[in-house]
């Protein structure tokens, strides 16, 4: 379920255009030492290290996700219980496992979060040519984007006036000689933490988590879907399967399979795609020098 979660989450940014669609877990990181010093290296926070650190990161190179056809196998990563931080993996998990049943008690961001942050973003182009700092309706003219309820655009827009956006526009107006200039400083401001909180205000104003089953029944993820699937490896363990078992290359990969009783035990297992979905800036290494493998027993 929180692996789901991890890449749903993924999918719908990729869904809604932003640049910030990357996994953020330190431990399928790998990171330049160039670019690392660029941003002065890790921040120092209670927890989200590597959320934070990959933020930075993305403004500076290129956040990428090696695939597994580059010679690199998937990190397989042992889930835990942990209250060392107020948020993460540890938290997340000791949450799932206090749920009488995961599978139906546990919430799912809402898609249509995804399709407002869409319309927001795809907004940009008509901004620039309008050359106004005030946001109102009449940006989301041109967008290919559609959403059925008035009142939901006002409510993102009310997040968007939350946020200081105006200000924002402002300023990349000034620091803007063309589109791709806007976009640049409006992307550096909007980064993954400012679009989380947007993302958060929408939850909290008008569109509330959901269970699985409802999120399987929306319309707009059915076009998320297909972007979780293309983040899954192609060879992919089954549950409960020993190290050297794989699932043979085949169909995406079903969510259904990691529905299982392993949500009960005391350690849960489940793959991020790294190095098939190793995260971090490599500019200028060769394939195999960003590939950290899993040791070997003993």
């Amino acid at each position: 379920v929180y692996k789901r979660q991890l890449h749903y989450y993924v999918a719908g940014l990729k869904f809604a255009g932003s640049p910030y669609a990357f996994h953020t877990i330190g431990s399928t990181m790998a990171v330049s030492a160039v670019h690392y010093a660029r941003v002065r290296g890790f921040p120092k926070r209670a927890a989200g290290e590597d959320f934070y650190l990959l933020n930075k990161l993305a403004k500076v190179g290129s956040v990428i996700e090696i695939s597994e056809d580059m010679g690199c196998e998937p990190i397989e990563i042992e889930s835990r219980f942990s209250d060392r931080v107020p948020f993460g993996t540890g938290a997340a998990v000791g949450k799932i496992s206090e749920m009488a049943d995961p599978v139906k008690d546990f919430r799912f961001y809402n898609p249509r979060v995804f399709e407002l942050l869409r319309l927001w973003l795809h907004s940009w182009p008509e901004i620039w040519r309008s050359r106004s700092d005030q946001l109102t309706e009449s940006i989301f003219a041109a967008t290919d984007c559609e959403i059925d309820h008035d009142q939901k655009r006002e409510v993102l827009l009310n997040g968007l006036r939350q946020l200081k956006t105006e200000k924002a526009l402002e300023h990349a107006f000034r620091q803007s000689g063309n589109q791709e200039q806007f976009n640049r400083q409006m992307h550096t401001w909007f980064d993954a933490f400012r679009t989380l909180k947007l993302i958060h205000y929408l939850r909290d104003a008008c569109l509330p988590s959901i269970t699985l089953s409802s999120l399987e029944a929306s319309p707009v993820y059915r076009q998320i879907r297909p972007m979780i699937n293309s983040v899954i490896p192609a060879k992919a363990r089954h549950p409960g399967a020993g190290p050297s078992s794989r699932r043979r290359p085949g169909p995406p990969y079903d969510y259904r399979e990691l529905i299982t009783d392993s949500y009960l035990a005391s350690r849960m297992r489940y793959e991020i795609p790294a190095c098939a979905g190793m995260t971090g800036v490599l500019r200028g290494l060769r394939r195999d020098d960003g590939c950290a493998r899993r040791p070997a027993p003993g």
